[in-house]
């Protein structure tokens, strides 16, 4: 579940199922030369950082439902693994790429 879509904002929040907030496309990382459609993703681990990168959107002009802080604060699980889901590595050597694993079945 996104906290803030595109559709009615400049931001697109959400909680990502590796266990931090995900700023997808955030316009912050917009290339100001005009060179680059380049946009970048921001991984927030922490309140401080959630409100540090809000207010900074705030700063820049962007839209944003006026409660998305409070609304995300009020999540209990924004920092946490998405329920059903687990991770792992994609091998033994692979410290990178989490490998998300659907909890059901016979090995749940």
């Amino acid at each position: 579940m996104a906290y803030s879509r595109f559709i009615d904002s400049h931001i697109y929040i959400y909680p990502h199922v590796s266990g931090h907030i995900e700023c997808a496309g955030c316009w912050l990382d917009k290339d100001s030369s005009g060179l680059s459609l380049y946009v970048s993703n921001n991984k927030i681990t922490n309140d401080d950082e959630l409100r540090a990168h809000l207010e900074a959107h705030a700063n820049a002009g962007h839209s944003m439902p006026e409660s998305l802080l409070q609304d995300i604060l009020a999540d209990p699980d924004r920092y946490g693994k998405l329920i059903g889901y687990s991770t792992g590595k994609w091998s033994d050597d692979d410290d990178i790429h989490p490998t998300i694993t659907p909890v059901f079945g016979p090995n749940r």
